[in-house]
Formats: structure tokens, C-alpha cells, sequence
């Protein structure tokens, strides 16, 4: 059973490796949730509306996606937030191959990662792909990494997994000729922007496979209010007027 793995970050281009790169610079962590988060989201928004600069948006690969691949008469789909729902027993049962479209490789990113999540038998939504070789046996040649093509220096840029043989490419946007079981699809909320929730929803739709089950806590379209971005601008604004005058 084959195991199609993907996180909404996949059509998400950074600008991390542009003049801006400080805007992309979140420090990010799935433990800024709720309430916190759509503070971030909307100081992130603040940050490329001051420099007079669009909302970052999705690579529009997400519309012709579901065209490249083949599904199973009972292929089972299942939506989460993080990543590491991946690892579930009920989509990890009976899997002996998985396919992960990703803007990460998800199997860790220093050299005592396997060691680590093998002595702690617990893994993350950095090395979840990890776990289907400690759980399932899986070997490196059975987990295959696509990068998005917007992200092709992570073949290089993202070390070696700690496991040998993971099969890593730059997803080339061809179909894929295997037949997948079971689909998992990652939001990742906390590294893509909830004014591209309307996105996340229609690429959802737009799976030729209903949903069998959604995971945890997941708001598939999350409060955001546009308004509030340039009420935050007008406020800094005026803060710096009131700087200067007093100087």
C-alpha cells in the first residue's frame, strides 16, 4: 500500500532566498496556535504591506495537482495541521511506501536524527518520515522526497537524512505511475498564511477522493481580516509621525 503524503507548503514559494529575506524569517513554531498565530499572521502581512509588496500567494501548481496521480477504488483520505499526523496508525497501518510532496523532507535534519527519534520512540513534523521506518520497517529507498520546483536548492541547502538511501528529487511535475492507498494532506497553518485558506479549501475539494477523516483540530478556513493589516500600518504610521515631531 502506497502512502501519497502532502503538505499544503508544496505551493507556498518563499521568498527566503531573496533581497526580502527578513520578511520570511518567522521563526516558526506549531506551538504558536489559536489566538497567537492570527497575531503573527497579521504582523507577517504588516511586513510585506509596508514595503509595498502583495501578499506572498500559492504557485497555482495546486490547480492541475490531483491530475497527476492514480487512487485506489477505496484510496481513504485524512486531513491535519501538522505534518506529523502523517504517522497515525490509522494511515500508517499496512503502508510500504510513501510519497511525500513537500517543501521540507520531513526526515530530520541532523546527523543523530534517527538515533534520536528510534532512543525517544516518538517523532515530529521534522522526522515523521522516520517513522515509517522505525514502525513499518520501511527502508530509505521506499520514502521518496519531491521538492517543489520553486525550491530546488533544498537538494542542497537541506543536509543528508540521517537515514541512508531516502529517495530525494525536485518533483518534476510529470504523472506518477504508481497507485496510491491512502492520501494524507498537511495545512501547516503555522507556515502558510490563512488568507490562503480559500485555496487550501478548493484544493481539497478539488480531490478526486472524499475525505475520511480530519485529524485533530483543524479550522479549514481560519478568521482573517484584511482591514486590520492596514489599520496596524496606519498605526505604526502615526507612531513615526509622532516620533519625528518630537525630535
Amino acid at each position: 500500500m502506497r502512502l501519497l503524503s502532502v503538505d499544503w507548503d508544496f505551493f507556498f514559494p518563499s521568498g527566503e532566498k531573496t533581497d526580502y529575506w527578513a520578511l520570511w524569517d518567522w521563526g516558526h513554531s506549531e506551538k504558536h496556535g489559536g489566538e497567537l498565530l492570527q497575531v503573527l499572521w497579521q504582523s507577517r502581512a504588516v511586513g510585506f504591506r509596508h514595503y509595498k509588496m502583495d501578499l506572498p500567494t500559492t504557485s497555482g501548481e495546486e490547480l492541475t495537482f490531483w491530475k497527476r496521480f492514480t487512487f485506489s477504488d477505496d484510496c481513504e483520505l485524512y486531513l491535519g495541521d501538522s505534518h506529523k499526523g502523517a504517522i497515525r496508525p490509522e494511515i500508517a497501518e499496512g503502508i510500504t511506501a510513501v510519497y511525500n510532496y513537500d517543501a521540507h523532507a520531513d526526515c530530520g535534519y541532523h546527523k543523530d536524527a534517527l538515533k534520536n527519534a528510534k532512543r525517544d520512540q516518538r517523532v515530529a513534523c521534522e522526522d515523521w518520515m522516520l517513522g515509517y521506518h522505525i514502525v513499518n520497517g520501511l527502508k530509505g529507498s521506499d520514502l521518496h522526497v519531491r521538492y517543489p520546483s520553486w525550491r530546488s536548492y533544498a537538494m542542497t541547502d537541506e543536509p543528508n537524512p540521517s537515514l541512508k538511501n531516502v529517495d530525494r528529487q525536485v518533483d518534476d511535475d510529470k504523472p506518477v505511475d504508481v497507485i496510491f492507498d491512502r492520501i494524507f494532506i498537511a495545512r501547516s497553518g503555522a507556515w502558510v498564511p490563512p488568507w490562503l485558506d480559500d485555496k487550501w479549501e478548493q484544493f481539497i475539494q478539488d480531490c478526486p477522493v472524499e475525505v475520511t477523516d480530519i485529524l485533530g483540530e483543524l479550522t479549514m478556513v481560519r478568521d482573517w481580516d484584511l482591514s486590520l493589516v492596514q489599520q496596524e500600518l496606519d498605526a505604526r504610521k502615526q507612531l513615526m509621525k509622532m516620533h519625528e515631531e518630537a525630535q
